[in-house]
């Protein structure tokens, strides 16, 4: 794995070209952001303090230094993970999004340098089982309006137009044929679709890809009237904090 021996030697190549200084790659493993520890490997005394550094994970475990990082697009999770002291490496990927490719990882990662007894295959495997049911629940729950849903406070017509975050761009609402309101995110092709009334001015966006998990409340905000802006939030804790439309701020411009 010839980028985690990169890492390994501080950040110089297998031809010994140095890429990164020697400050700079200290630098990239020294934690700016505390983050909580995962609840099983604090609960099995693996780890107890974890820190967002640059672009890494860096945290104890079982009284080492561990650094790593996970990624992940629709259909594939990876995970690298790296004991420096020990030069050791563990990598997995995965087209299983439940974090399978991290629960390898640390379960190697205990093997290899901890005290054997944690089965973190098992144990975390039947914790994002139950999760996922609870965000399908979830989701179910959310496909048709509440028993004491309102209806909207506007003719679906007025809810069209074009709304502008400075950051992201535009998103654009507009009317079917069929009389119902359709969402495009402009920018994000897979986020596409039509929105279901839920109650009043809340709407719900149920992607055609069920399997990015992501599906979105979406509210619009009303002026004198007229509608001025909406946000979005996301329907299930299982949403990648990837999905950030929870941070727009949409205004309306036409």
């Amino acid at each position: 794995m010839a980028w985690s021996k990169f890492w390994f030697d501080g950040g110089v190549a297998e031809d010994g070209t140095r890429i990164v200084s020697e400050e700079q790659a200290r630098e990239l493993w020294q934690g700016v952001t505390p983050m909580g520890v995962n609840g099983r490997l604090r609960s099995a005394g693996s780890s107890h303090l974890a820190m967002y550094a640059l672009g890494w994970v860096v945290q104890d475990f079982e009284g080492r230094l561990m650094v790593s990082h996970s990624g992940g697009a629709p259909g594939v999770a990876s995970n690298l993970l790296l004991l420096p002291e020990e030069d050791i490496a563990v990598f997995a990927s995965s087209n299983d999004y439940r974090g399978a490719a991290s629960t390898f990882t640390h379960q190697v990662a205990n093997a290899l340098v901890g005290r054997g007894g944690s089965d973190f295959i098992t144990d975390w495997g039947a914790a994002f089982a139950e999760a996922e049911a609870e965000g399908a629940a979830l989701i179910s729950e959310t496909a048709g309006p509440p028993a004491d849903a309102t209806p909207p406070s506007l003719a679906l017509a007025e809810y069209a137009g074009t709304y502008r975050d400075p950051w992201y761009g535009e998103v654009r609402i507009s009317l079917t044929d069929d009389g119902a309101l359709f969402i495009d995110m402009g920018r994000s092709e897979i986020l596409d679709g039509k929105l279901t009334h839920f109650s009043g001015d809340r709407f719900t966006a149920f992607w055609p890809d069920a399997s990015l998990k992501a599906d979105a409340y979406v509210d619009f905000e009303t002026a004198d009237g007229a509608v001025t802006g909406m946000t979005m939030k996301a329907i299930s804790e299982l949403t990648d904090f990837s999905y950030d439309f929870h941070d727009l701020k949409l205004e309306r411009v036409d």
